[in-house]
């Protein structure tokens, strides 16, 4: 019975780990999709500063967004 019970901890914990997984890309999809619309944006007169100033402000939208979809 104990093997049993230990298989089916296993089986949670892989489960657990899969929707971990399944999170943690799509959090690197999306940050991806701002860095492809960030890039867009960039001109020779930012500055380092600027670049990361708008890529925060990107992500904000995003959590914003999906906050109210949520």
């Amino acid at each position: 019975m104990l093997r049993i019970e230990n298989g089916w901890q296993a089986l949670d914990d892989e489960h657990r780990s899969h929707t971990s997984i399944e999170s943690h890309r799509a959090v690197q999809a999306t940050v991806k999709g701002v860095l492809a619309e960030l890039a867009s944006t960039i001109t020779p007169g930012d500055t380092e500063e600027s670049v990361a100033q708008r890529a925060a402000q990107m992500m904000a939208n995003v959590a914003r967004m999906s906050r109210s979809h949520a």
